[in-house]
């Protein structure tokens, strides 16, 4: 599933650039100065087809190019404006030149989050779910959540489990039912965009602090059904790349309750979480005067509204509890004011 990455490669340089960036400096001049260090770096080295000539036709042709896109680079704040007025839809949005790609801004409730979070802390991240903690020690207590070991948690898999060592999908866990639901409410109403899928399998990620989760391909599924994420608690920056790395990636802020998709051509690109929003490096130049944002009429991969669609129905949770008590739930809430769990769906096998 990770497979490796050149750390090298252009589109890395940008979502480390994007990473290093105080989210106040996002979208800025100074922010585009450093795309454009990152492209004269890029162009410079980069071996060229004609024995060396840097000042072929085609190279200057991609230069300009990404000179153009650097200076109207954009981390794009989606915005539910077209559903002010009705709290009770959705939103969902495209981007130009990243088809496959979406977002569906707002489609879990706040409660459903919060219950789905509960019940991820409370059981889904518990042996014989597979996780970091487990694979370090086999013998590891449960329950994991609120114990000094969830410090160390970054990832846990349910449903069919991926071996990190092997990239292969081996062994199994009872993959939750709520999750099926979710999924299969989220296929319905988007069943135009992709062929809807049955998923088997799910990752899910810990975000706290300075935590990410690099460029990386979802590449060891039997299949290439949609990879459908729920975000829950703090906003964080998801990046995708095009088919081709050495392209500028898609950067947006994902919020609670929001969806990504990647489907179609964008199934198998890499991706990454550069950070939550509001982390700020503690080496980064954190001046709040230095620079402003500034809006650009040529966003790269602007984002489109398509529809408004219902929220996810009640009937969805029905019968779905959790049997935290009620200090454990206001401790799940203050853990995801400042952090995030991100649950990465997909059907793993045949």
């Amino acid at each position: 599933m990770y497979s490796s990455v050149d750390t090298n490669n252009f589109s890395n340089s940008v979502f480390l650039c994007i990473r290093n960036t105080p989210y106040f400096k996002l979208n800025t001049n100074s922010f585009r100065r450093n795309l454009l260090s990152i492209v004269d770096e890029y162009i410079n080295n980069e071996p060229s087809a004609d024995s060396g000539d840097k000042t072929s036709i085609e190279s200057v042709d991609k230069l300009n190019d990404y000179v153009v896109t650097a200076e109207n680079y954009s981390v794009h704040f989606v915005l539910s404006a077209k559903l002010l007025d009705d709290a009770k839809f959705c939103s969902l949005y495209g981007f130009e030149g990243f088809e496959g790609v979406f977002i569906l801004k707002n489609f879990l409730k706040e409660d459903q989050c919060l219950a789905l979070a509960c019940e991820t802390l409370r059981s889904y991240i518990n042996p014989p779910s597979n996780s970091n903690l487990l694979i370090k020690d086999p013998n590891i207590s449960s329950p994991i959540w609120p114990g000094e070991s969830f410090k160390s948690l970054r990832w846990s898999t349910i449903g069919h489990l991926y071996d990190w060592e092997k990239r292969q999908y081996d062994g199994y866990s009872q993959f939750p039912d709520i999750i099926v639901k979710i999924v299969n409410e989220i296929n319905r109403l988007l069943s135009q965009f992709y062929d809807p899928f049955i998923a088997d399998a799910a990752i899910i990620n810990f975000y706290s602090k300075g935590y990410f989760l690099r460029l990386h391909r979802d590449d060891a599924e039997e299949t290439n059904d949609p990879v459908i994420n729920i975000s829950i608690g703090a906003p964080a920056i998801f990046c995708i790349c095009k088919e081709d790395p050495s392209q500028f990636p898609l950067s947006c802020v994902v919020d609670s309750g929001s969806i990504a998709i990647m489907a179609n051509n964008s199934r198998r690109c890499l991706h990454g979480i550069s950070k939550l929003l509001h982390y700020v490096k503690p080496d980064s130049d954190s001046n709040h005067c230095s620079d402003t944002v500034s809006d650009t009429d040529r966003p790269f991969a602007k984002p489109y509204f398509i529809n408004k669609f219902p929220q996810c129905a009640d009937e969805v949770f029905e019968g779905f509890t959790t049997s935290l008590d009620e200090q454990a739930i206001a401790d799940v809430k203050s853990y995801l004011n400042d952090s995030r769990i991100s649950i990465s769906i997909r059907k793993a096998k045949i």
